[in-house]
């Protein structure tokens, strides 16, 4: 009987391994679901390619920045401000920000997911430096831990930055940022350049 049952459960996991396997396509730690602060459902392989098996939407496709911060971090709003310092280039090469709130990181102030929390991230949503970002909610410290590709991560803000095809071309945190924006934004420019030119 109980072998059986080992076989059972090793015939359930199987399957799922062989998934996980796929999900970590081109790069890419995965997919990222979360809604943003008009409570619309965001999926990131819309944009980019996050498995084989389903590709982004052919009009949302394009190269992405991911940035990993929270409402009370002073590095995250310096990281947004030196973003919006190359909005033109970043809108000149089609790249799309969106901006995941940790929450689970909030110095115990609030809840995970909590109104709290959402009426900050909508304020913050207003502010010049987050102009053309989508915020999205309820991000947690493990999730920024795997596409940082660090377990120990824990020192927000973490910037991600992915070409169309899900590889990922950058991680970074605040003290790089510049520099490895600027290599992303010439590594993805001429992509731009062609697709205007079909």
């Amino acid at each position: 009987m109980k072998k059986a049952i080992v076989l059972l459960l090793l015939s359930l996991l199987l399957p799922f391994g062989a998934w996980a396997e796929e999900a970590d396509f081109a790069g890419a730690p995965g997919n990222i679901i979360h809604y943003d602060v008009n409570n619309k459902r965001f999926e990131l392989s819309d944009y980019v390619q996050v498995a084989k098996e389903y590709p982004p939407i052919e009009s949302l496709k394009g190269p992405v920045l991911v940035v990993f911060g929270a409402h009370w971090c002073e590095p995250c709003k310096e990281l947004m401000k030196q973003l919006q310092a190359r909005r033109a280039e970043l809108d000149e090469a089609k790249v799309q920000v969106f901006y995941i709130h940790i929450d689970d990181v909030d110095i115990g102030e609030f809840e995970r997911d909590s109104k709290e929390i959402k009426a900050l991230v909508k304020e913050m949503a207003a502010g010049e430096s987050y102009q053309g970002v989508r915020l999205l909610l309820a991000g947690d410290l493990q999730e920024a831990q795997a596409w940082m590709d660090d377990p120990s991560f824990n020192a927000l803000p973490g910037a991600v930055m992915l070409a169309a095809s899900g590889e990922v071309h950058e991680r970074c945190g605040l003290k790089d940022f510049d520099a490895a924006l600027g290599r992303f934004l010439e590594a993805v420019k001429p992509a731009a350049a062609e697709s205007e030119g079909e």
